[in-house]
């Protein structure tokens, strides 16, 4: 009887060791599971960052571009804005070089008309 006693009592201290075996091992593997989803995270967070950064570099770099050709088509409406102005007043002084070579006289109140 105190043998099976002595025997159930080593049982019982060895299985509260295992436990207590099992359960150490379970917590570091936890806590490794914890880092390495943490480091998981951390990857995500940086790789996010950098891809945000590279979209917003590159937007950047398209709107710059569309406003410099936005800038080269203005300054090319206002160059033909220029010349076309250029050539009516161009034109309406040759008309008028050509009546008054003609003999026309044309009052002021009329070339304004016709201007």
């Amino acid at each position: 009887q105190k043998r099976l006693e002595m025997e159930l009592s080593r049982i019982e201290k060895e299985d509260a060791a295992g436990k207590l075996s099992v359960e150490a091992v379970l917590e570091e593997k936890c806590k490794e599971q914890n880092v390495t989803f943490q480091r998981k995270i951390e990857k995500l967070r940086s790789d996010m960052l950098a891809k945000q950064k590279l979209q917003r570099e590159q937007l950047s770099a398209r709107h710059k571009k569309q406003i410099e050709h936005d800038r080269d088509k203005i300054q090319q409406a206002a160059k033909w804005i220029k010349q076309k102005q250029e050539q009516e007043v161009q034109s309406l002084l040759f008309k008028r070089q050509q009546a008054q070579q003609q003999g026309q006289v044309i009052s002021e109140e009329r070339w304004s008309q016709i201007s």
